[in-house]
């Protein structure tokens, strides 16, 4: 008699979850979705504002420290400058500074600015020294704080950056392959639609095991996974989540081969083991992602990082497997890319440049 109430309770609950997490979704795909296919600065403007929405948010994350605000301009401007420092110097170095056109943000090109990942190592010391020298200054920030925010302003910065990789990077990549292998490029004539399919394999790939292993794990989910990180999450789940991923991702992909229309230049009917290799690390990486975001919710005593998406807790709750997913898959991207295109998988990268990249993906 008092089973049946309790699981009738947890029922409606869930039921209501899902409802509230479906309308959200669709609100924020509605909004999201003609930035993305469009291109251009609509998509530089979504990036940035959703940018401000994550750093207020892990800013204002931890409740035993306040940020002061001389802090939080400093992390707000260092965050900024490394998600949007290699667009800025891309397009100025492929311009004549004495130009007005090179000054000109109506006349930069976003398929110089987005073809690799990379960041200021100045800027990188100059972030740490700053945290260091004001956590040696100021009693109330600890150590601990030093580490959490360079670690989410170098990792969301990062991950930031590498959606606009993502979405403008086919500019560049297909008239590479064309000046080498004479492939044809659709992106000539300023195809923003296929210029998006990049970003939206992407995107598939991350929400898909999101969706799966939430559902699954609903309806199936039995063995607990981790319940010190994420207490309901489940070994049923997070196999259903990968299966899900794989096959939503794989499909559009090789369908978009099969039909004329590859993501990429290299990533053809012919080559379709590395679509099926990049399908399958996306599920895992954005399980590594949402645990590890998990983890520091847990470390700093927190259920969201925000509540400004019903239903999904904040904006950092929604992109932390995306952002992950972002980083990771960029990387390989650029390393396949590389090898393809003249055999050294390091081509545009210093060795430190190298080792900095490989050991955040790690």
């Amino acid at each position: 008699m008092i089973k049946r109430p309790i699981k009738k309770e947890l029922d409606e609950k869930t039921s209501n979850n899902m409802k509230t997490r479906t309308i959200t979704g669709i609100v924020l795909a509605v909004l999201a979705i003609p930035a993305l296919f469009l291109g251009g600065w609509f998509f530089i403007v979504l990036v940035a504002l959703t940018l401000g929405l994550a750093t207020h948010e892990f800013i204002n994350a931890p409740q035993k420290t306040k940020i002061s605000i001389p802090m939080q301009i400093f992390i707000y401007v260092m965050i900024y400058s490394f998600v949007f420092w290699i667009f800025i110097k891309n397009n100025i170095m492929n311009n004549d500074a004495n130009e007005f056109a090179a000054f000109d943000i109506t006349e930069w090109k976003f398929n110089v600015g987005f073809n690799d990942v990379l960041i200021s190592t100045m800027g990188v010391v100059v972030l740490l020294f700053v945290l260091f020298f004001t956590a040696i200054i100021t009693p109330k920030m600890k150590m601990a704080d030093v580490y959490y925010l360079f670690t989410m302003t170098l990792f969301v910065g990062i991950g930031f950056q590498s959606f606009l990789f993502l979405r403008y990077f086919p500019f560049s990549n297909f008239l590479s392959f064309k000046e080498v292998f004479g492939v044809a490029s659709l992106h000539e004539n300023g195809n923003y639609i296929h210029s998006s399919l990049l970003i939206l394999y992407i995107v598939i790939g991350t929400f898909a095991t999101d969706i799966g292993a939430y559902f699954i794990g609903v309806f199936f989910g039995k063995n607990k996974m981790n319940e010190r990180i994420s207490p309901n999450k489940t070994w049923e789940g997070f196999g259903g989540g990968i299966g899900v991923s794989i096959l939503f991702s794989f499909t559009f992909a090789i369908s978009l081969a099969a039909t004329g229309y590859p993501i990429l230049p290299w990533l053809t009917v012919k080559n379709w083991y590395w679509i099926l290799f990049l399908s399958a690390l996306m599920p895992l990486m954005a399980n590594l992602g949402d645990f590890t975001f998990s983890a520091i919710k847990r470390e700093l005593e927190l259920k969201d990082y925000g509540t400004i998406l019903k239903g999904m807790g904040g904006v950092l709750d929604r992109v932390d497997s995306l952002i992950t997913v972002a980083f990771g898959i960029s990387i390989i991207i650029i390393l396949i890319s590389n090898t393809m295109l003249t055999g050294n998988p390091f081509l545009n990268h210093t060795p430190s440049d190298t080792l900095l990249l490989i050991g955040l993906l790690v």
